[in-house]
């Protein structure tokens, strides 16, 4: 059984490999779960947003690479939005 912080580091990397492959065009999966388990996928990609903030000034990701990292927490986010709770 996976951790939430798993699933979402693997559902994060899903969108960035489809943002990647087709663009802005990205699909937004489709999530469901418990409120708990949304609520600490929302603080996982907080985590990511920031992380990609203080790599790309330390020079560890380009802009092109953040650019991918903040459409992919967006879309993440707006997935998180659409959660089926239950």
């Amino acid at each position: 059984m996976k951790s939430i912080s798993q699933e979402t580091r693997m559902l994060f990397n899903s969108i960035k490999l489809d943002i990647r492959k087709n663009g802005s065009e990205a699909a937004c999966p489709y999530l469901g779960g418990t409120t708990n388990k949304r609520t600490r996928m929302y603080k996982e990609i907080a985590k990511y947003e920031d992380y990609a903030k203080v790599d790309r000034d330390l020079g560890v990701i380009t802009d092109s690479q953040y650019e991918v990292e903040i459409q992919a927490v967006r879309i993440f986010e707006k997935a998180l939005a659409n959660y089926s709770v239950y």
